[in-house]
């Protein structure tokens, strides 16, 4: 309790002044999967330095190994068993660039993923300029076909899951959903159209939440994203008229081919 009300101050005020069981039992959570002193002093043995919180009331913790800034982030024990088959499948192989390097790590019973802490991720950006759209498509495209080739799906494409690794780049972070084809696993239903069918790990189901990151990111006037669930059809159209031709067709493309590979 006391970890809780230096870490989570506000959550544990609440729910004294709400009576709030609920709200209680959440900072209970929140604090239990924070680090313990012994899981500290361990990551300071492989030159990992422990700073704080990436924000008041973030679950990352901001970490440094010498001079290269890092976030450490707790998984479950699925994100965790997701992220292990996929650290396997590409051991020995050349990853691709536009994926998060990741270390994991199992410390008394809590797991733990650490990766480059990047300036932003894309959520904060309401729009994107037409050339960032362009790169936008041609990073995370590249990184897709990489996780599709090892017969995985990536599961959750959303901008809080693209990082601005660059000023030209962006790569694909949190790697805890990723599954092989057929599983299932977390997304986030915002960024999946309401009359997609099978839920199941798919290419299809990667490039269609690819879709609708790309239509949050050029519908400057919120006409598509937001008001209400949207289908496939209101989704390609809006598409098709949004975005330049070559990544509209690039997109159908994609949805052809593995609609055909792997089915909805």
């Amino acid at each position: 309790m006391r970890r809780a009300r230096l870490r989570y101050p506000w959550i544990v005020t609440l729910a004294i002044l709400e009576q709030n069981s609920a709200s209680a039992l959440d900072a209970y959570d929140k604090t239990r999967e924070l680090p313990e002193t012994t899981t500290v002093a361990s990551l300071l043995l492989d030159g990992y330095v422990m700073n704080g919180a990436l924000f008041p009331g973030s679950e990352l913790i901001i970490c440094y190994n010498g001079l290269k800034s890092n976030l450490l982030k707790g998984l479950n024990t699925a994100e965790f068993n997701n992220a292990c088959a996929f650290q396997e499948a590409i051991s020995g192989r050349d990853v691709c660039p536009n994926i998060v390097d990741f270390r994991l790590y199992t410390r008394y019973k809590k797991h733990y993923m650490i990766m480059p802490k990047f300036e932003t991720t894309l959520e904060p950006f309401a729009y994107l300029k037409i050339v960032d759209v362009r790169r936008l498509w041609v990073d995370i495209s590249v990184a897709l076909e990489f996780i599709h080739s090892l017969g995985f799906a990536y599961m959750d494409v959303k901008p809080a899951n693209i990082c601005v690794k660059s000023a030209e780049s962006f790569v694909l972070i949190d790697l805890g959903s990723i599954v092989k084809f057929g599983k299932e696993s977390s997304s986030t239903p915002a960024y999946v159209p309401c009359d997609f069918g099978n839920k199941k790990a798919s290419a299809s189901f990667d490039w269609w939440m690819l879709a609708m990151t790309l239509a949050e990111k050029v519908d400057k006037n919120r006409d598509l994203v937001g008001r209400e669930p949207r289908s496939m059809a209101e989704l390609m159209d809006f598409l098709q008229n949004n975005v330049e031709e070559e990544i509209y067709d690039g997109l159908v493309v994609k949805l052809a081919y593995s609609n055909v590979e792997g089915g909805l």
